[in-house]
């Protein structure tokens, strides 16, 4: 076979096994389980459980951690944990602390062979204890309980008692810590009452436990096909839950795993489970703490006047402006009834053309007189209503509208208003209501000042209240949006803002009124850029885009805009309407995909991909500066038994210290990379000689045997490097085949004793092993062309 052909294929297959392992490394997860029972007991019965996960992610290690609840809360706030398994009650006030996703699937208990996806309270009290046998008898007593966020071992039982009028307060509450804890406590007399979750029970009497055979169940329920003795109602079993930044991929995984485990398989049996059913709704759960003032309902929301009027301070305004106009017409209202009857002629007139319709009204007979106008609104004719009374009025009145009205009518008659003036709604012959205003004064009255007569108009309205209504949603719709809104005149000049506007921007509405929106420019745009927007605002009366902006606290973030000219009859822009909303958590997003994509999740050196981007653009540049270039292959040595004796988290501390070392090696100008396993290639630029890249291999070489303490016990251990160097071009133009010369160098200094550097040449080349990278210490026994640091 030729020779050429034969390196093709070696290079071949050794792209095909990297692609391979890269494809297959999924880094690990981390599982915290909620520890209800003694550490060590749930330790070992959930590792199987570890186990059967990890076969199902093909690769991807699996730590348990079973911990208390305190430290499962420490856990999330460090970011510490991917997976959970906690008891519904824990799960929600987590949920409302952290980011946490809904449930994959929900635990299956099991007893005497029947299985349960529920899990319910147990009231535990001696069985000597004659005067314990009804819930009110609990009242003075000492309960031990778990803890507070327990929903089968205290909040359970405490809504049962609620229900029947015992108070948490006519308890005295003695929080243990555990279930087991409990009994031992109700077994020494420290406490007179336990509360335990279901299954509990049953587990220490076929443990053999004697105190547990000692003990009574308070408040018994006989609830059909469920298999563990209760005190309580039942709420859905432990969730399984997957943190969001778990990927999607992972998380379908999971979930199926765990909805196939059925009772017989071993994990089932050894957790002493059923396996998992898909996620129940724990909505039940949230509505017990709300009615126990649990956490994370435990406090009331406050409100303060500043709050009240920072969210509806428009409104206020609105109501405001309102009330002074219906203030000022009511006394405009009085003026006119004082010159009514002085001026009723020229009325006449001056209906005629305003098109309001009169009215006329005979008190003691019931009898009205009308204009046309007044039956036109209605859409009748006079003939049509004639007769016209009071009565047949207020039978075209709305039903709402009835009683405000004539109490309207009333109100005037006793004297208790100077004029009558309502706004009412009338059916229009075509089955429509249309709004109407009514003012009207008394023009005639009897010796005892009882009014006889009453004349008025009424007035279409229903266009203002159109516009009212619709004003008040307009005025809803900017307070309330979540969005920031700015609006400015034609000039640019901030008119009004919504109070989002000042929690995104961090200024208040008194602080930017009058002001121009370039307050908010973070300097990172030119001139261009504005120039552009506002040419495109100009010509198409509306501009979309990502902008970034500051905020008053000198924070820059990113938003999207969206500005659109509010035009008028002519067409000419009256004013400008901004929206925009931060996307900050989605900048943030795309650079952690970004990072994750071009670097090594263990060490955060670059990847392969980006190391052969950076040498892609260095051999570009290199025509440039026409300054050498080499490519550097380290292959650790010693570093197996090392992950053998004390284990992968071990073997992963020494890679990422060493990782750190050898970068701080390199100068500013190179770059380290991780291509996996125990192989790292650095490229060096700007060298004016080949020694130059010698001098940086010694001190790479220092660096992989530095001594470095891993695992629990800080053991001393350390490890050499065997450095294999290529130059461009001499070795290679192209990328791939400069790091596969290096590769072949660096199989040379292994041969030649390890611990050692070796520039490429022909020798180096027929050391070359022809079936990909080979994972034992020896990796060759022809010649070497290497030489070591100090020869």
């Amino acid at each position: 076979m030729p020779r050429h052909l034969l390196r093709f294929l070696v290079a071949t297959l050794m792209l095909i096994q990297s692609c391979w392992a890269l494809a297959n490394h999924h880094g690990s997860l981390s599982l915290g389980v909620f520890a209800y029972r003694p550490k060590a007991v749930l330790t070992e019965r959930f590792e199987p459980l570890v186990r059967y996960l990890e076969e199902a992610l093909e690769g991807t290690r699996i730590t348990l951690h079973v911990l208390d609840q305190h430290e499962i809360e420490e856990a999330l706030v460090n970011n510490q944990l991917d997976l959970l398994l906690t008891n519904p009650s824990h799960y929600t006030i987590l949920r409302s602390q952290n980011t946490l996703s809904g449930a994959l699937a929900t635990l299956i208990s099991i007893e005497s062979g029947r299985a349960t996806e529920a899990l319910g309270g147990v009231i535990l009290v001696r069985a000597d204890r004659s005067d314990l046998n009804q819930l009110t008898d609990l009242r003075g007593r000492r309960v031990a309980i778990p803890g507070p966020k327990f929903l089968g071992g205290f909040q359970t039982q405490a809504f049962e008692l609620l229900q029947a009028g015992v108070s948490l307060k006519d308890l005295e509450i003695i929080p243990t810590g555990g279930h087991d804890q409990v009994i031992q406590a109700l077994a020494s007399g420290n406490a007179e009452v336990g509360f335990v979750r279901t299954g509990i029970l049953e587990e220490l009497l076929a443990a053999g436990h004697e105190e547990a055979r000692t003990l009574r169940v308070l408040n018994r329920q006989d609830l059909p096909g469920f298999p563990y003795t209760v005190s309580t109602r039942l709420y859905p079993e432990w969730p399984f839950v997957a943190l969001p930044h778990v990927p999607a991929h992972q998380v379908r995984r999971l979930t199926s795993a765990l909805l196939l485990l059925d009772p017989a398989h071993p994990v089932s049996r050894a957790a002493g489970i059923g396996g998992f059913t898909t996620a129940a709704d724990y909505l039940p759960v949230e509505q017990l703490a709300r009615a126990l003032r649990q956490p994370p309902f435990d406090a009331a929301p406050t409100v303060s006047l500043s709050d009240l009027w920072q969210q509806y301070a428009y409104g206020i305004l609105a109501c405001s402006a309102l009330l002074l106009v219906l203030g000022m017409q009511t006394t405009r209202i009085a003026l006119d009834a004082r010159r009514l009857r002085r001026e009723r002629e020229r009325l006449k007139e001056v209906l005629l053309g305003a098109n309001a319709g009169s009215w006329e009204w005979h008190i003691p007979s019931g009898r009205v007189i009308c204009n046309d106008r007044w039956t036109g609104m209605l859409g009748y004719t006079a003939a049509e209503l004639a007769p016209l009374s009071f009565d047949r009025w207020k039978a075209l009145l709305h039903p709402d509208d009835v009683c405000p009205s004539i109490e309207s009518v009333q109100q005037y008659l006793a004297g208790k208003e100077d004029a009558y003036v309502c706004d009412f709604r009338m059916r229009h012959k075509h089955g429509n209501w249309i709004w109407v205003r009514a003012r009207g004064q008394a023009i005639e009255r009897d010796g005892n000042g009882v009014p006889l007569r009453m004349s008025g108009i009424h007035m279409d309205i229903t266009a203002q209240k159109t516009a009212e209504r619709q004003l008040r949603i307009a005025a809803n719709a900017f307070s309330h949006a979540r969005e920031g809104i700015v609006i400015t005149n034609v000039s640019g000049d901030i008119i009004d803002v919504n109070t989002a506007f000042t929690a995104i921007t961090g200024y208040e509405r008194s602080e930017v009124l009058g002001k121009n929106p370039r307050l908010l420019q973070s300097g990172r745009h030119p001139k261009d850029f504005y120039a552009q927007m506002w040419n495109q605002l100009s010509h198409d009366g509306c501009w979309r885009g990502e902008i970034w902006n500051r905020r008053k606290n000198g924070e820059i973030y990113p938003e999207i805009l969206s500005i659109s000219a509010v035009p008028e009859s002519d067409g000419t822009p009256s004013n400008y309407v901004a929206v925009f909303s931060d996307i900050t958590p989605i900048k943030r997003m795309e650079q952690q995909l970004q990072h994750m994509a071009y670097h090594d999740p263990l060490t955060q050196l670059p990847n392969r991909m980006l190391f052969s981007d950076r040498l892609a653009s260095a051999i570009a540049g290199h025509h440039r500066s026409k300054k050498r270039l080499a490519v550097v292959y380290i292959d650790l040595d010693g570093f197996k038994p090392i992950n053998d004796k004390y284990g992968h988290q071990a073997g992963d501390e020494l890679l990422i210290a060493l990782a750190g070392r050898m970068r701080k090696a390199l100068r500013e100008c190179d770059t380290l990379a991780r291509l996996g396993g125990d192989e790292f290639v650095a490229l060096l630029t700007n060298l004016e000689h080949s020694a130059d890249a010698v001098v940086v291999c010694n001190r790479l070489q220092q660096a992989a045997q530095s001594i470095v303490r891993v695992g629990r016990d800080a053991s001393p251990v350390s490890v050499s490097g065997s450095i294999g160097i290529a130059y461009y071009p001499e070795h290679g133009r192209e990328p791939a085949l400069l790091l596969q010369n290096a590769d072949a160098a660096m199989y040379a200094a292994k041969s030649a004793g390890k611990a050692c550097y070796s520039v490429f040449s022909q020798a180096c080349d027929a050391i070359f092993p022809t079936s990909g990278p080979d994972t034992s210490e020896d990796r060759g026994s022809e010649t070497p062309c290497a030489e070591h640091p100090n020869r």
